[in-house]
C-alpha cells in the first residue's frame, strides 16, 4: 500500500539505514571539503610563485634601468663629450670657437625670457 504524500524519505528508513546514510553524507562532505582545501592551497601556491617571478622580473628590469641611467649620465659627462669631439674633429678642426678677452658672452636663453625694457621717457625741460 502506498504511503501518503506527507511522509518523508527519512521517515521511511529504519534507524540503521539512517545511520548509514548520515555516515555517507558526512563522508561526502569531508571529502568535498578536503578536495576544496587542496585545490585552494594549490591556487595560493601557484599565485605565490607567479608573484615571486614578477618580483624577480621587476628587480631585473629596475637594475637594467639603473645601468642604462648610469651609462646615459656617463655619456653626457663633459669628459665624454670632449672625447667625442676629439674623435670626431681632429686637432684644430673644431666647429666651436674659443672665446677671447674681447668677446662678451651672455646667456641667450635668459635673454629671450626677459621681457623687453619699456622705452625711456624723455625728460621735460626748457
Amino acid at each position: 500500500m502506498r504511503q501518503s504524500h506527507g511522509t518523508r524519505f527519512f521517515d521511511r528508513l529504519t534507524l540503521q539505514e539512517r545511520a548509514i546514510l548520515n555516515l555517507v553524507l558526512f563522508t561526502v562532505m569531508c571529502v568535498s571539503f578536503l578536495l576544496f582545501h587542496i585545490w585552494l592551497r594549490t591556487q595560493v601556491l601557484t599565485i605565490g610563485f607567479e608573484v615571486s617571478k614578477s618580483k624577480a622580473q621587476i628587480a631585473r628590469v629596475e637594475s637594467e634601468l639603473a645601468l642604462q641611467n648610469s651609462e646615459w649620465n656617463r655619456q653626457r659627462s663633459p669628459a665624454a663629450l670632449e672625447r667625442y669631439l676629439a674623435r670626431r674633429y681632429p686637432e684644430g678642426a673644431s666647429p666651436f670657437r674659443v672665446a677671447n678677452s674681447n668677446q662678451i658672452l651672455y646667456d641667450v636663453k635668459s635673454e629671450a625670457e626677459t621681457p623687453p625694457m619699456p622705452p625711456a621717457a624723455k625728460p621735460k625741460g626748457p
